[in-house]
């Protein structure tokens, strides 16, 4: 993905809001780290991460051909009903009420996540399974499978998006959130004062774009804020350097008007992992690449790339490593 970029404003971004006070922004900036911002309503700190979105950010391009894949867990244990269309792993139903927060996004948006295939040399079933696999946990039992459902998405039309998070100290581990976090760089230089209020905001986002949840969502509250306020404004999409994956790779939270227009769904497939003794193999257990009347047509994948009785011995006899 070939980095370039320039530093959008909410309101029309393609250019620079010139009406922020740069006092205000630093004082709201000093309120947000404080611990005082806990006893703000929401609606105070809606205002407070609007101000910080008005400052500006940097916009990318996604270009043609990229991949993102994007899992879901499919808990054939319980009896689950197999996935069926491309629906159910593409952005969410429409959720009424719903008060559940991810990282870029409240529920108010239906929002498209997905991680961007990396361009090193991490293969990207694996980003995408680091995401959302439990079989990662060392709370995961020994000798169970864990399903995960993944669709590969092909961009068929390219589209910009907001890059976050890349001041945090995850994206030193990424090669092209450094390259961005060097094109910002440059352009907020130019910039004067206003730059550098820029730059402030800009490493403030990325504090809260890389916290760890923990389990606990209401630590998403100020980034998905922040991210629900870019989708307001018509910014189609988000991207940020992946928490899991410990920023090696990238992350999307995309507009589901996007996704119906710029993304087509290629092959879909089931991987099936398994961890013994805290090593962990993963092989295809169904795959798709047809459709046939909007559903999927699953078929067994080629005997080579699944986890046969063959592999399990191997790793029971502590072999794996070796092959």
């Amino acid at each position: 993905m070939a980095v370039t970029g320039q530093i959008a404003s909410a309101h029309n971004y393609d250019s620079i809001l010139r009406n922020v006070s740069e006092q205000e922004v630093r004082a709201t900036l000093e309120e947000l780290r404080s611990e005082a911002k806990d006893l703000d309503t929401n609606e105070s700190l809606r205002r407070k991460i609007k101000l910080l979105v008005q400052c500006g950010f940097l916009t990318v391009t996604i270009p043609k051909n990229k991949l993102i894949l994007r899992g879901r867990v499919w808990a054939l244990e319980a009896e689950e009903p197999i996935f069926s269309t491309p629906a159910e792993i593409s952005y969410p139903p429409e959720q009424a009420n719903s008060t559940k927060l991810n990282r870029a996004s409240s529920s108010k948006f239906q929002v498209f996540y997905g991680a961007l295939a990396d361009s090193n040399s991490t293969p990207a079933h694996v980003v995408a399974l680091t995401e959302i696999s439990n079989v990662l946990n060392d709370s995961f039992p020994d000798e169970e499978y864990e399903y995960i459902v993944i669709g590969q998405w092909r961009v068929k039309k390219e589209f910009t998006v907001a890059s976050l998070a890349i001041h945090s100290e995850i994206a030193k581990h990424n090669v092209e959130a450094k390259e961005m976090l060097e094109v910002q760089t440059q352009i907020c230089s130019e910039l004067n004062g206003k730059g550098e209020m820029i730059e402030e905001v800009a490493k403030y986002i990325s504090e809260i774009f890389s916290r760890k949840s923990d389990g606990d969502d209401s630590r998403y509250t100020l980034s998905a804020m922040y991210g629900d306020q870019l989708l307001e404004y018509g910014v189609p999409g988000i991207m940020f350097p992946s928490v899991s994956n410990e920023g090696k790779s990238f992350n999307v939270a995309l507009h589901k008007n996007i996704v119906d227009e710029c993304l087509e769904l290629s092959p879909v497939a089931i991987i099936r992992t398994i961890k013994f003794q805290r090593k962990i193999l993963a092989g295809y257990y169904l795959q798709s690449t047809d459709l046939n009347n909007g559903k999927f047509v699953w078929i067994a994948p080629p005997a080579y790339s699944q986890i046969g009785e063959y592999e399990m011995r191997l790793l029971k006899k502590g072999m794996f490593d070796k092959l």
